[in-house]
């Protein structure tokens, strides 16, 4: 994919939304500044995914957003959830991620467990709060293991048993030093 670096080291995708006049100006638009111009840029070649293939995991939108800046990752954000809550849903998906960076990349599968348990809470979310919503990640839980009851804390035939408690026999310590990383 070609990119524009521009001198504050933002980058800025080469499509629809630029070109240069001609005196050498970068005319470029992001949905945070509006229209700008400017001389000091320079042109690169990046190595990301193609915008007509395969949606990329999450996960992978926030690694390209932790490189690439936000720009760019959220060209790939709106592909997953509408443009209109795309960049909270980045920035809250970022910040999980960079605050449980080391037990997320230990476990076996990152990306899915990125993408069914890094739920935040959307309202907290829009006051720039990041935190997982556990009360949904607890119902979630219930709803899909028969055996397991978060308002009874109950499973199978143990009582008292926490959401933490319960990933932690389902799914392993990593994953519920995870999701605790992530709170």
């Amino acid at each position: 994919m070609k990119l524009f670096k521009l001198k504050d080291g933002t980058f800025i995708p080469d499509d629809y939304r630029t070109n240069i006049d001609a005196n050498g100006r970068l005319n470029y638009f992001t949905n945070l500044t509006g229209r700008k111009k400017t001389k000091a840029y320079t042109r690169l070649e990046a190595d990301l995914p193609e915008r007509d293939g395969v949606t990329p995991s999450w996960l992978e939108i926030v690694k390209i957003n932790l490189e690439w800046g936000e720009e760019i990752a959220n060209m790939y954000a709106e592909w997953k959830v509408a443009g209109i809550v795309s960049r909270t849903y980045l920035r809250a998906k970022t910040a999980l991620y960079v605050s449980a960076k080391t037990e997320i990349d230990k476990l076996e599968d990152p990306e899915d467990f990125f993408e069914n348990m890094a739920i935040f809470d959307y309202y907290m979310a829009l006051c720039g709060v990041y935190t997982l919503d556990t009360v949904r990640i607890d119902d979630m839980l219930g709803r899909s293991d028969a055996d397991y009851n978060p308002t009874q804390c109950t499973y199978k035939d143990r009582t008292g048993v926490s959401m933490s408690y319960y990933i932690e026999l389902v799914f392993g310590v990593d994953v519920k030093n995870a999701v605790e990383a992530m709170n």
